[in-house]
């Protein structure tokens, strides 16, 4: 593997990111651990990303079944942008924030204010169930009022957990949600996501944009997936402030075809999961919206750069298309290093259209060369063997 897969036994390759979560350990260096022991009332918390929430979902919901079944009082701990989800799960919901998220794309975005606010509800859980596992976020939940933290320890906060949750550096995170079931005793909640009861629209998402250049898929390959279908209907979501100006030409261009609805900058987190949910297709760089397709079952794509997809790919979850060839492969996604290699640029356009014609049922049929699904099998990609070569 190219590199170092972690920094100070973290999982991690920031040196900002280990630095903070060595001089979180370092608070109690000789902090004891031990096994889970339950006690209500019972919180568990994810307050990270919207796609991190939707690869948990399954699990907060197993253990808020098993809580209740055992008359144990139980809450969640979500982001306040993300707390209408929860209650659409049913759930007794508050909202909770470590503030610090921001702080690992650019110090100059740190804001102290979420943080504030949710240690300043004083919540004296016996036992908090987090589910993000970061040094910040137990920071956060210990001086929130937990009496005993159960959570990862590869990111940090070691020297607060009083019960480590089991995981691997760079392990499968939809994998680990499962053994972190097993470990917790309760099951994961396949069921969940039959609480959007919606009606499938002819519509295909297409999530254009993540925080990181680097993740993007070019736009001018989305412009060229979307003119193979012109009978389709597409919906595209992200955020304008993600595009490069070079790419503002092209992205115009996409927002104007007839087929074309633009929602762009316009969704809450909630609109964006309903859309989702109802959604015929997704494709998707690896964001969000690729987890939440997941999470819905959602056939489609989702486009992998610096990123493995051996950490972030759910194993039946939306097509991968990956390439890692770069030898730096896999690298740190706030930049990069080998520009003129970059990989999100060799992801094949023709790859990407003949898989989703095969999902929507058809062989597009434009200018552009289709190879016949007999013709096209031996140049699929695949991930997993990608995954295996010498980077």
């Amino acid at each position: 593997m190219n590199g170092n897969m972690s920094i100070f036994g973290y999982d991690t390759r920031s040196l900002r990111s280990a630095l903070v979560m060595r001089a979180v350990d370092l608070l109690n260096p000789f902090k004891r651990t031990s096994e889970l022991d339950w006690r209500a009332p019972v919180v568990v918390s994810s307050v990270a990303g919207l796609g991190d929430l939707f690869i948990h979902l399954p699990l907060i919901s197993g253990i808020v079944n098993a809580c209740r079944k055992n008359t144990m009082a139980v809450s969640v701990a979500l982001r306040p942008a993300h707390l209408e989800i929860g209650a659409k799960c049913g759930w007794d919901v508050f909202p909770f924030d470590n503030g610090l998220e921001d702080y690992f794309k650019s110090p100059r975005k740190l804001r102290l204010s979420p943080l504030i606010r949710g240690i300043a509800f004083h919540h004296p859980a016996e036992t908090w169930i987090d589910l993000t596992g970061s040094a910040v976020s137990a920071l956060a939940i210990k001086a929130a009022g937990a009496k005993r933290i159960a959570a990862r320890i590869t990111r940090g906060g070691r020297s607060l957990i009083d019960h480590p949750l089991p995981h691997a550096v760079q392990e499968n995170e939809y994998a680990n949600r499962d053994r972190v079931a097993e470990h917790l005793g309760v099951d994961v909640d396949l069921t969940l996501a039959n609480r959007w009861p919606v009606d499938t629209s002819a519509e295909v998402v297409v999530c254009l944009t993540t925080a990181s250049r680097w993740k993007n898929w070019p736009l001018q390959n989305f412009r060229q997936l979307i003119e193979r279908f012109p009978q389709t209907r597409f919906t595209v979501v992200g955020f304008r402030r993600e595009v490069l100006a070079a790419e503002f030409r092209a992205l115009d261009v996409i927002t104007r075809y007839p087929n074309v609805s633009n929602q762009l900058d316009k969704l809450s987190a909630m609109e964006l999961v309903d859309l989702i949910a109802r959604s015929r297709a997704v494709v998707s760089n690896d964001t969000s919206a690729a987890h939440i397709a997941n999470f819905f079952g959602k056939p489609g794509a989702v486009l992998f750069g610096p990123v493995s997809p051996k950490t972030f790919a759910a194993p039946n979850g939306l097509r991968v298309f990956h390439d890692a060839t770069c030898p730096l492969h896999p690298c740190v996604q706030w930049r990069c290093d080998n520009q003129t290699n970059w990989c999100m640029r060799k992801i094949s356009v023709d790859h990407v259209a003949a898989h989703l014609a095969d999902v929507l049922g058809f062989n597009a049929r434009s200018t552009s060369s289709l190879a016949e699904p007999s013709l096209r099998a031996p140049n699929e990609p695949d991930w997993q063997r990608q995954a295996q070569l010498p980077v």
